[in-house]
């Protein structure tokens, strides 16, 4: 009597742990968890983890797993698909969602996609078979896959019999909906699984993965910004993680800029529905970094994104000239510390009514030479320069940058030349110890200050000892 309700529960466990298939092949092998059977020596798991067809003459192979589904209602499938030949009549492939047998050569009953027919119109076609009768359930795009192809397909179910196909020919996840179609002959499930029909220059050129079948898989994930580009002096064009919904991604109030940019004037949806492209009523100040605000935007599903910020840089390169850039101070000698960091540094002052983008520009003293990386000055805008591993040392003081083979200062004096990344010497000077022009200073912890930000750095009246307490400022 006992017997009968441990039946019940292995006959309820083995649907519930069936109903549902995932497979990558990231174990490299087929045969296990879950396990396929079928033409199984004419299949591999190849180095890219994928279940490969691998026959040496032309036939037709097909592999099955054990899909059992009491019922389709709001149900899911989707699976990686690539044929690296042109489709025909006698080369295609099949992907089976539902099947009432696991031999998928023969008739059946059940449901299952095309990849490839007679003719160049070749598409994704969703098929119900009834024994050795299909009918055709959906369609999508005519020609979308006549000639080689990868793809990443969605096949949903609802409760109503209503199947729609969704589709990235890229391979990714950013499905768009191509095909719908109606049809609720079968509601149940044995198995899943691929065929192969194909000829001998074709036969290890099918490809599969990423299979799953089971209950619809919910998307809770919200779209996130993964760039934003300056493509005009007032245009940005903003990259997000997946598709967008229309409405709201061109909705101008959930985009915002500071620095007097405020809302754009228009938002609009690329073509790709993951990029948007933002006008702006007034041009971005050049060098000036921005932040920019998203706020609002959902995605197909309707999940909305966090708000987020984000900065962005209009820079219009200006050819510079001698003497844009002035060197401003220095401090060969820090020892002994009256106040400075224990470290040399040099500062650079941008006198010019530009901003400069200091990458590839050098710092040499004749025996080393230092190279800037991007590093934006505005115009009236000092910089502190100073070694790569020193420069935390100024981290109280704003604008420092470091720079690896920040050249040696000599004490009792040196050559210093500025260079533009074109070669242009901007700047330069050779001081010595007569420049401090106080003879206590000049044994070191004060840096050397120039007096006249307009006068030339060559000149050893333009430079005196700093009087500022500290040792420089």
């Amino acid at each position: 009597m006992k017997i009968y309700p441990f039946i019940v529960l292995l006959v309820f466990y083995s649907l519930v742990t069936h109903a549902q298939v995932s497979d990558s092949f990231s174990d490299g092998d087929f045969t296990n968890n879950p396990g396929w059977t079928g033409s199984a020596s004419q299949f591999l798991v190849n180095a890219s983890q994928q279940l490969q067809l691998n026959n040496a003459i032309a036939g037709s192979s097909n592999l099955a797993t054990s899909f059992f589904a009491s019922t389709l209602n709001n149900y899911e499938w989707q699976v990686y698909v690539k044929q690296s030949f042109a489709p025909s009549s006698s080369n295609y492939g099949r992907v089976y969602l539902v099947s009432n047998q696991s031999n998928l050569s023969g008739p059946l009953n059940g449901y299952y996609l095309q990849f490839g027919e007679a003719g160049s119109a070749d598409a994704i076609e969703l098929f119900k078979q009834a024994g050795s009768t299909s009918t055709s359930v959906c369609r999508a795009t005519n020609g979308s896959i006549a000639n080689s192809f990868s793809v990443r397909i969605k096949v949903t179910r609802d409760n109503n019999g209503v199947w729609k196909i969704f589709t990235d020919y890229t391979g990714g996840a950013n499905f768009s909906l191509e095909a719908t179609g109606t049809d609720t002959s079968y509601t149940a499930s044995q198995s899943i699984g691929v065929l192969c029909v194909y000829t001998l220059s074709n036969s290890t050129k099918f490809y599969y993965d990423d299979f799953y079948a089971g209950p619809a898989q919910v998307d809770n994930t919200p779209p996130t910004v993964i760039s934003v580009k300056v493509t005009a002096s007032n245009q940005l064009s903003i990259l997000f993680s997946e598709k967008l919904d229309q409405s709201t991604a061109q909705t101008i109030t959930n985009y915002f800029a500071d620095n007097g940019l405020d809302n754009p004037l228009s938002a609009v949806l690329q073509p790709d529905q993951k990029t948007v492209k933002l006008t702006f009523s007034k041009t971005f100040a050049n060098g000036i970094q921005n932040q920019l605000t998203v706020s609002g935007v959902k995605d197909l599903v309707g999940n909305t994104m966090s708000s987020t910020s984000l900065s962005f840089l209009y820079f219009l390169a200006i050819a510079e000239s001698k003497n844009d850039l002035v060197i401003s101070e220095i401090l060969p000698d820090p020892d002994p510390v009256i106040g400075l960091p224990a470290a040399e540094f040099i500062e650079i002052y941008n006198r010019s009514l530009n901003p400069f983008d200091l990458n590839g520009w050098k710092l040499t003293d004749g025996s080393s030479t230092a190279t800037f990386s991007q590093q934006i000055i505005l115009p009236n805008q000092y910089l502190i320069v100073s070694s790569s591993t020193n420069a935390a040392l100024f981290s109280a003081y704003q604008n420092v940058i470091g720079i690896a083979n920040f050249p040696s200062l000599n004490n009792s004096g040196d050559l210093i030349l500025l260079k533009s990344n074109s070669g242009l010497t901007v700047d330069s000077l050779n001081y010595s110890l007569s420049w401090y022009r106080d003879v206590d200073k000049q044994q070191g912890g004060w840096s050397l200050e120039k007096i006249d930000l307009n006068k030339s750095s060559t000149d050893p009246l333009s430079w005196v000892a700093s009087q500022d307490a500290a040792g420089g400022t």
